[in-house]
């Protein structure tokens, strides 16, 4: 699974359209307004379009659209949204407890020192820690690593720079596809799907 996360710029909504035509699996928009267009990504990719809770108006467009949410991990389980479909995690221990909550999935970072976040402190986990069920790798992701996240047991893979700030979205989505289902099969007996 391959999740590209909005960083925001010019041509925001062509890019997002152009990345879900490329075959990025989930766009995960997290911006500080609903950007233009969103209506009509969602409709026409069901369920591959998941809009951030801390993003104004988005509870209520997942109450009409067919979209998914994503949970920040200090928000207590109890108050999360019906319809949550992921959460963020820093933890293998976080991603049980969302996994077990229903989320589908968790994000799990940092995996590596993340260049979109210079002042974070937090040390890297390295990729031993994606052998949980359900881990998406993010946090310094990049295209050259996307097959060590994979071979690590890996659910999927994750990427805001990386995607979203690429010159050409549907060129990134693409190459980071192809380095993903040419990683092979995961190493351990979770199943990932592509």
């Amino acid at each position: 699974m391959i999740v590209g996360i909005t960083c925001g710029g010019p041509d925001l909504p062509a890019r997002m359209r152009d990345a879900l035509a490329a075959g990025l699996d989930v766009l995960l928009v997290r911006e500080d307004a609903l950007p233009a267009g969103l209506d009509a990504l969602a409709e026409a990719w069901p369920g591959r379009v998941a809009l951030h809770t801390r993003m104004p108006g988005a509870e209520a467009l997942a109450a009409r659209l067919p979209v998914a949410l994503h949970v920040a991990s200090t928000v207590p389980v109890e108050a999360w949204p019906a319809s949550a479909f992921s959460v963020s995690a820093h933890t293998p221990e976080e991603v049980r407890r969302a996994r077990a909550a229903g989320a589908s999935w968790a994000f799990l970072s940092p995996i590596w020192r993340s260049p979109s976040k210079p002042g974070d402190t937090r040390p890297a986990l390295g990729v031993a820690v994606l052998r949980e069920p359900g881990a998406v790798a993010l946090g310094g992701v990049s295209l050259a690593r996307v097959a060590l996240c994979r071979a690590a047991g890996a659910h999927g893979v994750a990427g805001m720079g990386g995607l979203f700030g690429a010159r050409d979205v549907a060129e990134a989505v693409g190459a980071w596809r192809n380095a993903w289902r040419d990683a092979g099969p995961v190493q351990n007996d979770q199943t990932s799907s592509s």
